[in-house]
């Protein structure tokens, strides 16, 4: 499941390099003059790959436990993936870099926790709702990063986020073993 996390990470990877390149003149207008505006598309592109990975992993799958494992994991492999293009292109390691790299971590693990939430519970699975679970999760993003440029306190958000992470662990635990997804 890592791998899955890493070949979503290279899509997105892909997707934000192939808008760049191309440059769908308006956009890259937008973006060169909005550090907001380029924030938000990464979010965008990153949680539309890790949405599609998730989603398209566990159609067939009807362990609820197992579809909620296995999206921590592959949010782990898009986070790991993500932490090692950045020690590549700054291989300077500070205290500092081990809280950026945390945070990547936390967001990408709690954004895939969220879809294996919603694809492990008992909700019809309706594209409306995929639809909202998947902006939810562009929105933690993109207030994540906007939170880190404007020097938000990382420990106070990096606790907020472990907090939330042991709620989303907690309804986890919830889920029975044995009980299966409607079809």
């Amino acid at each position: 499941m890592i791998l899955l996390g890493i070949a979503a990470a290279l899509l997105a990877l892909v997707l934000e390099t192939t808008i760049s390149i191309i440059g769908m003149n308006g956009i890259n207008e937008i973006l060169s003059t909005s550090l907001f505006s380029s924030i938000a598309l990464v979010a965008f592109i990153e949680e539309f790959s890790l949405g599609i990975i998730i989603w398209k992993t566990f159609q067939n799958i009807t362990s609820r436990k197992q579809i909620l494992i296995n999206s921590i994991l592959i949010g782990a492999g898009f986070a790991l993936f993500e932490i090692f293009l950045n020690i590549l292109s700054r291989p300077e390691s500070s205290l500092s870099s081990l809280f950026s790299y945390l945070g990547l971590f936390l967001i990408h693990v709690s954004t895939s926790s969220i879809f294996g939430l919603y694809f492990s519970s008992r909700i019809k699975r309706v594209p409306l709702g995929i639809i909202v679970i998947f902006l939810f999760n562009t929105l933690i993003h993109f207030l994540f990063n906007v939170a880190i440029l404007n020097n938000f306190n990382q420990l106070l958000l990096y606790l907020i986020f472990i907090l939330g992470l042991s709620f989303l662990c907690l309804q986890a635990f919830k889920i029975q073993k044995n009980h299966s997804l409607p079809r």
